[in-house]
Parts: structure tokens; sequence; C-alpha cells
């Protein structure tokens, strides 16, 4: 680990920091249990001063987690549930309400935000990070629109990844498991004059689940460096790319003379750029600017169309439909789609103690797909942006936060998003906020333009499947939080426990219609539009007990609640229209908690951990699922080597001596039926510090 460069790199990394590094205040917030973060507000602050709760998690504990996904991470979050969907889809969310593409959470990765133009969702298989890059992660749970714009609705995460003039010079590992699981790592750090970069390559593979059809192969390249040109000045890069394919079960599991041998290849390029400048000790300037490409593509050919519509021989087709042996190509997820981005952000600490921050920005964004919209070609939203928050003291005992996020585009009306909080400072060490917030999620552009058809080679429809309504609005969340945070003075032990409500309107999801104007009375057509709105209260937080970086135990736990109704289905044909209601109680469950400990003894690392989720329902392929516990360990040995050089075996498992259990699909037929067995592999890393 080079440490030359250090004390430059953590004055760029902490932002405005110079004038308080001599301060003792500064030290004692930095160095202590509880930590400095940036995530809340844009802002350097204390915990103890953040207007929102904020979960940080470090590379220690995503160590001890024994996770090897990055999604499975936020399983350490208070409120968060996590839940394969399939072999290579995962999804994460916030208090439930989720699908397979969950649409309601920003995910930032050294200010590069991987939110896709496309799904309105996060791909966690093509982040362009390896989960050794983490250094640490902050997550702040509940609306952070004023800090990031109108699709941070349910909260934001913001991944912050290792240095990499303070990284391992090579690291070499290979990882082997049950379940089809295989990596190999290639990592190496390196440093020519002012120049520090990381390179990083890996191999993936994995299983899924059993009989589904859904094993995965990846490769994965990226580039990271950072150029410090002047004592103030430095260029952070970053460059990453990712290709490989997926299997993919039948489009239509009761129907598998359908669409078969299915397969999804996937291509997800991104370039990243940005300049730190340290105006002087109290000022400081950011250009960000990154570009994200993916390309992906499961179109699929059917068997004879005479198959397709279960006729009993080729005659039976009708005329107007063509060709009865023809075959009809049909996808789920094929689609180009490019973002661009340009943020300019300006931050400033009075000597008066008050810290702000204010930027602009613009965003463009095109997609154009074959499965999604064919007939439209490439559709576009361009969008600017603009915001501000402060920190003031209010003497010694009280903080104001305020901030505001304003943004407009051209799918939809100028959304402004604010939130302001107080924290008293009941001691030193331990302080209580009350906190409001108003977010908006604007529509995607898929969710905008979508119109998915079947149709044969004459042009004839054989089915409209799916259809955006044209009235679409922007879905609206109101959140009320009191939070408590603190510190034992004597005793390494430290918490942040919360009680939250959020009422959400407006909520874009999809439904049946009845009635969809083709004359047919048992067409039905699935259309998407702004049908629930809920309500959400609980109360949730973490215990962290910590004597040593490597060695502690930790609670998280949610005990929440959610009222609300959504349309499920419409028939508006006389003489008896109706719309079906159906309650969203089980969307998210009423209780869930973890427990992460972690013990080091000389060069072993023992590692447990306890999640619980209680039972709920994930809409679109997902289903009620029952409330599940399961048990995870991992073991590390490390061998030194000689010089600067060091072996680590690591032994691990998930869901140990467990019968399987279902965290997404469980009411399905049972021949797609997503249980997660007990999973164990091995790994074994070459590191050169």
């Amino acid at each position: 680990m080079r440490t030359k460069s250090a004390p430059l790199i953590m004055t760029l990394m902490l932002g405005l920091t110079p004038q308080y590094a001599l301060s003792d205040e500064f030290e004692d917030e930095f160095f202590s249990e509880l930590p400095v973060i940036t995530s809340a507000s844009r802002l350097n602050q204390s915990v103890l001063s953040s207007p929102s709760a904020v979960t940080v998690i470090d590379s220690a504990m995503i160590e001890a987690s024994g996770f090897i996904e990055i999604a499975d991470i936020f399983r350490l979050v208070p409120g968060f549930q996590v839940a394969h969907a399939d072999g290579n889809t995962h999804a994460v969310v916030n208090h439930g309400d989720g699908w397979e593409y969950p649409s309601r959470m920003q995910l930032l990765i050294d200010g590069r935000s991987t939110y896709t133009s496309a799904l309105s969702a996060i791909d966690w298989n093509t982040l362009g990070i390896q989960i050794e890059d983490i250094e640490r992660i902050e997550v702040v749970r509940g609306p952070a629109a004023s800090a990031y714009g109108a699709n941070s609705f349910s909260g934001a995460i913001n991944i912050i990844t290792k240095a990499p003039e303070l990284d391992n010079e090579w690291e070499v590992g290979a990882r082997f498991g049950n379940i089809g699981e295989r990596r190999l790592l290639l990592r190496h750090s390196g440093e020519m004059k002012d120049f520090n970069y990381r390179i990083s390559a890996a191999g993936r593979d994995n299983g899924g689940f059993d009989d589904y059809q859904d094993t995965r192969d990846l490769h994965d390249l990226s580039l990271t460096g950072r150029y410090n040109f002047s004592p103030r000045n430095a260029i952070f890069a970053h460059f990453s790319a990712t290709t490989g394919d997926a299997e993919m079960p039948p489009i239509d599991p009761s129907n598998p003379t359908s669409f078969y041998d299915r397969k999804r290849d996937t291509d997800a390029v991104s370039a990243h750029l940005r300049w730190d400048h340290l105006i002087n000790d109290t000022q400081e300037l950011k250009v960000n600017f990154y570009h994200n490409y993916r390309d992906e593509d499961d179109m699929t050919r059917s068997y004879p169309l005479w198959q397709l519509l279960e006729a009993p021989a080729p005659g039976f087709v009708p005329a107007e439909l063509g060709d009865p042996q023809q075959t009809i190509v049909a996808g789920e997820r094929t689609y180009r789609s490019h973002r661009s981005d340009l943020e300019l952000q300006y931050s400033e600490i009075l000597n008066s103690g008050i810290q702000y921050v204010v930027g602009v920005g613009g965003r463009y964004d095109t997609m154009e797909s074959k499965a999604f919209f064919a007939d439209k070609g490439t559709v576009s939203n361009t969008s600017f942006r603009a915001f501000g928050n402060v920190q003031w003291p209010l003497g010694k005992k009280f903080t104001a936060n305020a901030g505001g996020f304003i943004e407009d585009n051209r799918t939809d009306k100028p959304r402004f998003s604010p939130r302001a909080s107080l924290t008293w400072h009941i001691k030193e060490t331990q302080s209580l906020r009350l906190g409001y917030s108003k977010a908006y999620r604007i529509p995607s552009l898929l969710e905008e333009n979508f119109e998915v058809n079947l149709r044969t080679a004459n042009g004839a429809t054989l089915d409209q499947v799916f259809l955006s309504n044209d009235d679409i609005e922007a879905e609206e969340v109101r959140a009320l939080d009191i939070g408590y945070v603190g510190r034992m003075q004597n005793v390494p032990l430290s918490w942040e426990v919360r009680a939250y409500r959020e009422e959400y309107d407006k909520v874009i999801d999809f439904y049946i219609d009845n009635d969809p104007g083709t004359g047919d009375p048992d067409d039905e057509l699935k259309r998407i539009g702004n049908v629930y709105e809920s309500t959400m209260y609980g109360f949730e937080g973490s215990v962290l007990f910590r004597p040593e970086q490597n060695s502690f135990i930790r609670l998280h736990f949610n005990r929440g609640h959610e009222t609300g109704s959504a349309i499920k289905e419409i028939n508006q044909s006389p003489p008896r229209p109706a719309t079906e209601i159906t309650s969203l109680d089980s969307r998210a469950p009423r209780k869930s908690y973890g427990i992460l400990a972690a013990k080091s003894l000389d060069d072993w690392q023992f590692n447990v951990g306890l999640y619980h989720v209680g039972t709920m329902e994930w809409y679109g392929r997902g289903d009620k699922v029952d409330s599940y516990t399961r048990l995870d360990a991992s073991v590390i040995k490390r061998i030194p080597l000689s010089g600067r050089q060091e072996l680590v075996l690591k032994l691990g498992g998930q869901n140990i001596g467990n019968e399987k259990y279902s965290e997404f699909m469980q009411d399905d037929d049972d021949d797609f039926l997503l249980e997660y067995e007990p999973r164990y592999y091995f790994s074994v890393t070459y590191l050169n510090f």
C-alpha cells in the first residue's frame, strides 16, 4: 500500500476540510465511531448533523458479511430488502413495494449515476466495479431528491471506491462454489509520477436457480486513475466495460412452445471524468461528466405460428395472418440506450460555521428498442437541474439543514423537491433530528413510451401486450422522520434509530385493462399508469459495538407497516363498468432484522450473519413470499509470505444448514419455483501491498 500521496488524497476526499483539519472538533468527529459523511446533502457532515438517516458500511463490514454480490450488501441496511429475482437479476428496495426492476433508488459510484435511462432501475451486474474496489458505502434512507434529483425517490446509495494511491499493488484471486459459482480476478494499482491508477479485470459465472435457465457469464474490465497536477487540483477518471450473456426462461412458462432458447447478450460501457479544484481553504469547485452506454438483446424466435397459436394444424390459422409456418420474433429486454451528464458544483464554508453547496447540471438520454416500442424509433429526453443545500449552526445546541432540487425536462413539468431538518445536540456525542422532505420520481423513457405488440411478417397484430397511458404523471412522496444518533463516550458503542412516515401518491405500476377497445370481450391489455397510493410508517435503526476495526457486533432492525390501495383491473364496458381494487398491506414486511458479528484472532477472522425478513409481496414476476431466516458464516485465514505479500484463504456459506427458501417467487409453476438453497464457496487471494 503506497502512502506517498495520502495527505493530498485525504484533503481531496474530504473536500472543504483544510481549515477544520487543524481543529480538535473536526478530528474527533472524523476518527470517532460516528463518521463524517458526504451523501446526505453533498456537504461534509458528522452523522450527528445529517438532515437524513444514513447508514455507513465500510470495507471491513463487507468482508465480514461474506457477501459476494454487491447487491447483497444492502441486507445490512435497516428497512432494505434484497431478492434474487433470478440468477442474474437482483432487486434492492427500501420498505418494500418492489419488483424485479425497482425504480426508486439512486446509485452513485464516485459521483457517477448508474440509474439506467431505459429501465429506470439499477443493473447490479454491470456497475463497472468489483466488491474489492469498495472503501465504504453511504446509504441515505428516505427521499434524497434535494441532493440528487427527482429519481432519488426512496433513497440514495453512494459507493466510494478505494483511492488507487492507497490500494494494494497486486491482487490475484479465484473463487469457486456450488451452483456454478466461479470468479477469476486480477487487480493492479500503480503510480507514475503524479498519476495513480488501478486496473481491474474479472470473469464471473453463476449457475442461477435449479431448472430456471438463468445462468450468467460476464467479463469485466475497468481502469481508474487520478492525476494530481497541482496541490489543489486533481483529475479523477474511470472507464469500465462489461460484456457477457445470461440464459433466460421462456417468456410464457405455461406454453413452452411459444418462445424458446432465450439468451440475453449485454454490453455496458461507462466513462467518468471529474475535476476537483480547491480554490482555497474554504472553497471548492467540482466539474463532473459521465457517459453510460448499454446494449441488451434477448430477441428470440417462436415455434411456427400455428403452434404458437396452439392450432390443431397449419390450415386452421386465419389467412390474414399470413404463412402458418412463419416464426415470430419477441423479447423482454432488448434496447440500446445512452446517457450523458454534465454537472458543476460549488461549495464553501464560511467563518460563521455555515456551509453550503450549489450546482447546476444537464442530462441527455436516448433509447431505441425493437422489443419495447418498435414503431417509435429512437426516443430521447433532455433535462436541466439546479440544486442547493445549506447547513448552519444555531448556537451550540442546534443545527439546521435546508435544501432543494429543481429539475425540468421534456417529458414532465418542472419539479421542485425540498428538504428541511432541525437537529438538537443533546450532548457532545448525541443528537435528536426532526426532518421533512418531498420528492418526485419522473417517469422513465420506457414508462413514457412502452408499447409491446406481437406482429406477423405481413404486419398483422397477433397481440397487443403492454401500453403506456398518455397521461402518466410523476410519482410523489412526502416523508417525515425523527432520528436519534449517538455514541457512548467511554464504551465503543454507537447507534442510529428513527421513526418514519412516508406518504406515496400517483405511484406508477401495471394494471389490467379488460376493455382495450378491440371489440373482443376476451381481450385484455396490461397498461402502465398512476394506479396507487400508500402510507408507510415504522421504526428502524442499528446498534454497533466495535472495540476493534475487524472485531464487532452489529444489529439492525425495522418494524414497519403499510396501508394503501391500487387499481388491479379496470373494465369500462357497459352495462357494469367496474374497477377492481387491491390492498397493499403485504408489499412491505412487518418485521426484518440482521445481526453481523466478526472476531479477529491473530491471522484468523471468524464471521457470522443472521438475517430475517417477514412475509412480503413482490409484484411483476414476483409473488407473496413467506418469511425466512438465513444464517451466513465465513472464516478467513491470512498467511504472511515474504516482505509485503500475503495469501488470504476464505471459506464462506450462505443459508447454512437451512431448508431452501423463496425470497422473490413462490407461487409460480413448480417447474419454475425460485428457491434459495444453501450456497458455499472457497476463495484464495494473493496480495502484494
